[in-house]
């Protein structure tokens, strides 16, 4: 038994090692000044106190529990999201270099997507004045309209890559093409001025800004859909190595963002993740109860 107490002279204290078989009173000497007293083995009295000091031992006893194939299910469930999330970025990737050059194929995409209203003013490229008597068509569809002050609106235009005719007289005739998409904000209505130069002839441009920009999205919505499913891959390691809990729940979650067919990867991840949650004291070796 091991305790601490303090000497009755000099008031020092100190700690000594007592034998179990003691009883009720034990002799001490004082390391510091050398006086011997005795001490009783209570908590304290006149002429000193008695502590006991340290945890009675405990002994650790393992409990090892049956293993379930839990773990096993969320890792396979985490590699089919990693699958999904590789064939959707691939999807993806295959789809950007057609939408560049292909305006045919870019039309089909989103043909489903509806039509929009293109308004605007068509202005004298110098003096950045409207140009009157113009007419706006366009091309391979039945839809123009003749302005007389140079403000129009063009409906129903199906959205897509379109070319536009804007022709003035003593002006050039401007062949532009434009990619028209919704915006949300905007109630289908898709506000573009037109600049004309004077002079005879065809100048043709193109209004690629709004394509730049869905295709970047493209690529970057397929770099991360990549690396959310190598993350749901790490995941599933853990899960088959029934260690690393933390990464197994990461990759579980970041695995709901990886999309895929028909919603398969979020599907997955959050059956995945359910799993993991029930069987996490698996992804211990052992259990320890202390006694």
């Amino acid at each position: 038994m091991r305790g601490k107490t303090t000497c009755p002279k000099c008031k020092t204290s100190f700690v000594l090692e007592i034998p179990d078989t003691t009883k009720d009173v034990h002799e001490a000497t004082c390391p510091k000044c050398g006086h011997k007293f005795k001490l009783k083995m209570v908590k304290k009295d006149e002429d000193h106190s008695w502590e006991e000091i340290g945890e009675p031992r405990k002994a650790i006893l393992s409990s090892i529990k049956e293993k379930t194939n839990k773990p096993m299910i969320a890792g396979i469930l985490l590699v089919i999201v990693f699958i999904s999330a590789i064939i959707t970025s691939s999807s993806v990737l295959i789809t950007i270099e057609p939408m560049k050059t292909n305006e045919k194929f870019l039309n089909n995409i989103f043909a489903s997507i509806g039509e929009v209203t293109i308004t605007g003013t068509v202005l004298d490229n110098i003096t950045k004045q409207p140009i009157k008597n113009v007419t706006i068509s366009v091309v391979d569809t039945n839809i123009s309209t003749f302005s007389k002050n140079g403000s129009f609106e063009l409906k129903n235009v199906p959205v897509g890559y379109r070319t536009l005719n804007i022709s003035a007289e003593d002006y050039k005739t401007l062949h532009v093409k434009i990619f028209l998409l919704k915006n949300l904000f905007s109630k289908e209505k898709i506000k573009q001025d037109f600049y004309l130069d004077k002079g005879s002839g065809v100048e043709e441009k193109e209004e690629t800004g709004l394509l730049n920009l869905l295709i970047k999205s493209w690529y970057i919505c397929s770099i991360l859909i990549i690396i959310f499913g190598l993350l749901a891959l790490v995941g599933a390691i853990a899960c088959f190595m029934r260690k690393y809990i933390i990464i197994a729940l990461i990759g579980s979650i970041f695995g709901i963002f990886t999309f895929g067919i028909i919603f398969i990867g979020p599907l997955c991840s959050i059956i995945a993740l359910i799993i993991i949650l029930l069987s996490r004291e698996e992804f211990k070796n052992e259990i320890a109860k202390e006694f």
